[in-house]
């Protein structure tokens, strides 16, 4: 899971950019393989999970454009609800117009979250869903690489994915990628589309060649691909399957929804959280929004200073434990950096993104 903003039932009011509201626009980006030696999970093994929270007694629907999926509920104060959105509403293609967009209306500020999972089996993650009027027109995407063929080469793309929704007929959006596209973009070249309500368009990452621990770099990696839209827009970003760091031989769904670059900040607190076993680290990725800006990065080991320009990001990540080198030596020689492993203080003097994701991812 990238952790963003915020812990699970809890709402986010920073100048001005909240997480609670009563109209809500969201997608099911896939959560999946795709098999090439071995058939890949069925979808149907597959399902999201909306989690819906309020301090107020409230009403509302879940549905789609056509209104042949609606859904009511009834949420007491305090309390919670869930609603299923099964793996029909995925999003399996990259590059396509879809109408597959679902949006939440209530009577009473709700906070919203979305959790998509397999039965049976793992690979799970959840998202703090942002309402329209925390929603921007400027973009920048926070993903992973697409890196499970560097252990696994029954799969030839677990891709790393950003994914949009319209919540206003006739948006047009701008998208330059950072890397190649599935569709065949380049890296660094702009395309534009027109969304109406409702309408979906995901981008998945070139698949790369599979190889050897080690053998990838950013190229497979959406990170830093920049979205201008005429109107507002909700964007997410994420991996199908992502292994983090690159060398962790076990990997699970990412997804978060991306904040606009109007709601980033300069100052972070980040912590690691309670680990899985003796050998996990926590790992930072920072994305920068302007050119030339300076984040410092400290800690209990003391203070790192780094440089970044617009798109450019940094990862705290590495090195392995002595435990984790003993129970996967192939892996442990690329291990290498800073995790964390104390609370840190991030202060930048332009605005960034902080991701904080948990080892393992699997």
């Amino acid at each position: 899971m990238i952790r963003i903003a915020a812990s699970l039932f809890f709402a986010i009011t920073i100048f001005g950019f909240s997480s609670l509201g009563t109209d809500f626009f969201f997608c099911y980006p896939s959560n999946y393989q795709r098999g090439v030696a071995a058939e890949p999970e069925p979808m149907d093994h597959y399902d999201g999970l909306l989690i819906l929270t309020s301090s107020y007694p409230t009403t509302g629907t879940v549905s789609n454009s056509t209104g042949s999926f609606t859904v009511g509920f009834t949420i007491a104060a305090d309390d919670v609800r869930t609603v299923i959105i099964d793996s029909t509403h995925w999003l399996a293609q990259s590059e396509v117009v879809e109408d597959k967009g679902l949006r939440i209306q209530t009577d009473e500020e709700i906070t919203a979250y979305f959790l998509s999972y397999a039965t049976p089996g793992a690979t799970n993650d959840m998202a703090l869903l942002f309402p329209t009027t925390a929603l921007g027109t400027e973009y920048l995407v926070m993903s992973s690489s697409d890196n499970v063929c560097t252990w696994n080469t029954t799969y030839d793309s677990s891709p790393s994915y950003l994914a949009i929704v319209a919540v206003e007929d006739g948006t047009n959006i701008t998208i330059t990628p950072s890397c190649a596209t599935e569709g065949g973009v380049s890296g660094g070249v702009p395309f534009s589309i027109i969304l109406n309500q409702h309408e979906t368009y995901q981008v998945y990452a070139s698949t790369p060649d599979p190889g050897l621990f080690g053998s990838l770099d950013s190229t497979s990696d959406l990170t830093g691909t920049e979205i201008i839209s005429d109107k507002p827009i909700a964007v997410y970003g994420g991996v199908s399957i992502g292994i983090v760091p690159d060398e962790i031989p076990a990997g699970d769904f990412l997804i978060e929804q991306i904040p606009p670059i109007v709601a980033w900040g300069q100052e972070f607190c980040a912590f690691p959280v309670e680990t899985r076993n003796d050998w996990q680290e926590d790992m930072l990725r920072i994305l920068a929004s302007e050119d030339a800006t300076t984040v410092d990065i400290e800690d209990a080991g003391g203070t790192t200073t780094i440089t970044l320009n617009r798109g450019e990001y940094y990862d705290w990540n590495g090195p392995c434990t002595d435990t984790y080198s003993d129970l996967f030596p192939t892996s442990a020689p690329y291990c290498s950096g800073l995790t964390l492993d104390s609370p840190t203080y991030i202060s930048a003097d332009k605005p960034v993104l902080c991701g904080n994701t948990s080892w393992v991812e699997g």
